[in-house]
């Protein structure tokens, strides 16, 4: 039984263009221990400044801490160490709701109670030194994930002479990357081989982790090392609705998408890390149903983009595009279709999802018609309804499994005024710079 979960330390390998994790399980005595380790290879050494120069402590500890999520998860012990490097108060309190709210879903599928778990030891002498000053950044760093909503971003601001870089992750943001032809960084995370150990697998905790809060605090860090200095995310409003409650609180699959997170970790930057770095996200004011609607127009990435999940299994040996089964491709299939023929939609997805019957039950999901939401990258109910409202009053496949659900059980108490008022509407966008509010208003056709 392990008890105890130390962050270890961390290396630097500058010239190397490498940072090395370690971390570690201890049993109650510390007479067991289990060690990890994971590697962050950086794309070049060409660096805009001398690391050594600067004092990067505060932006290495960041990235020791979030990327540890990755490994806490095995064990979920109530004693947290860090013997390297102290925490201030303020930013024990930080850490402490980035791992409850963002190991949420974790939580809730391993039915672990969370409440008074997660206390990240602090120093009350520790004072952390001021944010650094990098006076030479400029342009953007657009993280792309392969999807829709990163797609849309590039083509937002390609339109103003912003310089631009992207930053991706995956094999399969590849094609995407070389569709937007511009500069990229690409990440590299050499995880410890035992996430990858069916046997060490069996006898450990798993689960999702906060996923879109590692690729942040990393892409701060690429900001600072290749010269950038906006942050830009594509998350979307949709990510403020939770799936389920659990415990008292609100379980959200994308914790780290949402605005509160977004508002806790440009604080934490600005605060620790360097005022001179701005990250948000471009797309925060619009729902999902108004992303799709803009990004269609843009046919180049349509037979290339890539949003289902499962291409993304940390066992997977090969891509599979779109599985075709899973609530994010039922959602994104949906909401395609409120914008264009389902067939052309099917041609993409090399299914029409509207005709598999199987699939009811994950409709009734999305359609808010079941108690929780799907733990997926997917939106509101709202906008699903909205969505399929406009398949249906095209009439196309009016007489399918899924367009007759949405007539039967939703249709006669649909309110379209109010309902499209809703999905439609413009949220908050205080967080983007005013530069790329315009970009994002003058799309608004």
């Amino acid at each position: 039984m392990f008890t105890e979960f130390e962050f270890t330390d961390y290396e630097a390998h500058w010239s190397k263009g490498e940072l090395v994790f370690h971390y570690a399980a201890f049993s109650q005595n510390r007479d067991k221990v289990i060690r990890f380790q994971e590697k962050l290879i950086l794309p070049s050494t060409d660096f805009v400044l001398n690391p050594k120069e600067f004092d990067l402590d505060e932006m290495l500890k960041c990235l020791h801490l979030v990327i540890g999520a990755s490994y806490y998860k095995f064990y979920c012990t109530k004693v947290i160490s860090i013997p390297s490097y102290a925490l201030s108060e303020k930013q024990a309190r930080f850490w402490n709701t980035v791992y409850e709210k963002g190991l949420g879903e974790y939580f809730y599928k391993n039915n672990i109670d969370y409440r008074d778990l997660i206390f990240f030891p602090f120093s009350d002498n520790y004072s952390p030194n001021n944010p650094q000053q990098y006076n030479h950044l400029s342009g953007s760093l657009i993280s792309v994930g392969g999807g829709k909503d990163s797609l849309l971003s590039i083509e937002l601001i390609r339109k103003s002479d912003e310089p631009i870089a992207l930053l991706y992750s995956h094999v399969l943001h590849e094609e995407s990357v070389k569709a937007a032809n511009l500069p990229s960084f690409k990440i590299t995370r050499e995880l410890d081989q035992k996430v990858f150990d069916k046997e060490f697998l069996k006898t450990v905790y798993n689960g999702h982790i906060p996923i879109t809060g590692i690729f942040s605090c990393m892409s701060v860090l690429f900001c600072i090392l290749y010269g950038k200095k906006y942050s830009i995310f594509s998350n979307e409003r949709s990510s403020d609705y939770g799936n389920i409650d659990y415990l008292g609180s609100e379980i959200n699959h994308q914790w780290s998408k949402s605005f509160e997170f977004e508002n806790l970790l440009r604080a934490y930057i600005k605060e620790y890390i360097s005022p001179d770095v701005e990250y948000f996200s471009l797309l925060r004011p619009l729902y999902e149903i108004e992303i799709i609607r803009r990004f269609v127009t843009f046919k180049q990435y349509l037979p290339i983009f890539k949003s289902c999940n499962r291409n993304y299994k940390l066992n997977s040996t090969s891509p599979i595009g779109w599985c075709g089964e899973c609530p994010k491709c039922a959602f994104v299939f949906s909401l395609m279709c409120a914008f264009m023929p389902v067939a052309e939609v099917s041609s993409i997805f090399n299914k029409n999802l509207f005709e598999d019957g199987q699939l009811i039950g994950l409709f009734r999901e999305l359609l808010g018609l079941e108690e929780a939401k799907p733990f997926e990258c997917v939106g509101r109910p709202e906008e699903v309804q909205m969505a399929l409202y406009y398949v249906f009053k095209r009439n196309d496949f009016r007489t399918s499994p899924i367009i007759s659900l949405f007539e039967k059980e939703i249709l006669p108490t649909f309110n379209r005024t109010a309902i499209e008022s809703d999905v439609f509407s413009y949220g908050d966008d205080s967080n983007i710079p005013e530069k790329f509010k315009i970009l994002l208003k003058e799309h608004d056709a």
